[in-house]
């Protein structure tokens, strides 16, 4: 590694997606920097509760970091965020008005400002699209899971990593628990034999209702709905599987050093069902699954 004299304000510690702010929960990378006077800049795009803590994690690690830009489909959305982080953070925060936008071509405007890294905590279905932006714009990049809802932008993904990989450029993700000390110590001694051959996995994650149902505001368009009620929309979140659950099955996936070949599932709405005949919109989302892995090998083995 590195000595924190030698190093550029674009160096990041092991590929970015490693280390991360000095919490457990672990969801931005972190950086090193050279001399006193050199900042790391970084702009936010999705200025939620995800994005918001995301961009504090950061700006946690070094004084020297700075938040120089917020792009926010909704203007209170993007003006809460700057005050919380304002009010914590103080001269770390750069973000006059002039670089606080707002719409859903904001990611555009903030990537365009002098900055090292973009912080993406917008609702999923955006990420493609956004990262691919990102990459372009010669910027590293922090992004929460899960990165993508459908085959289309797992495919565009996959394209705009190989773009990253040609401009050097870093990307992590936050799939926080591959950065837990538990995790790390237990998969570890999984993978060097001490459990035996893993020849069956069995993963529960129990939920409790989340986001949806909220009422129609009058003069709010459907599209500003949906947005603001992403979680229970699956063009925009995924679903419960793939946004939350995501976490579960890369654990899967690690303890086996490799990806399902073969998937089933089913689902449906039971509680959700009974709500939304009291007059609550629940989107698309469904309240349980069951997703059923065939066959798990090991990539030497396929």
């Amino acid at each position: 590694m590195k000595t924190r004299e030698a190093s550029s304000r674009r160096d990041f510690i092991g590929t970015g997606a490693k280390a991360a702010a000095a919490s457990l929960t672990l969801t931005a990378p972190h950086f090193v920097h050279a001399a006193a006077s050199d900042e790391f800049k970084i702009v936010l795009v999705g200025a939620g509760g995800r994005g918001t803590g995301a961009t504090a994690d950061s700006l946690r690690v070094d004084k020297r970091i700075k938040l120089v830009a917020i792009a926010d489909a909704f203007q209170d959305r993007a003006e809460t965020s700057r005050k919380l982080l304002k009010e914590r953070f103080g001269p770390q925060i750069d973000v006059p008005d002039e670089r606080l936008f707002v719409g859903l071509e904001a990611y555009n405007d903030a990537l365009a400002c002098d900055a090292d890294l973009m912080i993406h905590g917008t609702p999923p279905g955006f990420r493609p699209l956004h990262y691919r932006a990102a990459i372009e714009a010669g910027k590293h990049v922090f992004m929460e899971k899960p990165c993508c809802v459908d085959a289309g932008g797992y495919r565009s993904l996959l394209q705009t990593n190989k773009l990253a990989d040609e401009k050097n450029l870093k990307v992590g993700v936050g799939l926080f628990r591959r950065h837990m000390p538990t995790y790390l110590e237990a998969m570890g001694r999984v993978h060097d034999g001490d459990i035996g051959k893993i020849q069956f996995m069995r993963c529960y994650c129990n939920m409790t209702a989340w986001g949806g149902g909220a009422p129609h505001v009058d003069g709010m368009s459907e599209l500003e709905h949906q947005i603001r009620n992403w979680r229970v929309f699956d063009w925009l979140g995924g679903g419960r599987l793939v946004e939350a659950h995501c976490h579960e099955l890369d654990v899967m996936d690690w303890a086996m050093q490799s990806h399902p070949v073969e998937v089933n599932g089913m689902g449906g709405r039971q509680a959700i069902r009974g709500l939304v005949a009291k007059g609550g919109r629940f989107g698309t989302d469904f309240d349980h699954h069951i997703p059923r892995i065939h066959v798990c090998r090991r990539h030497k083995d396929v």
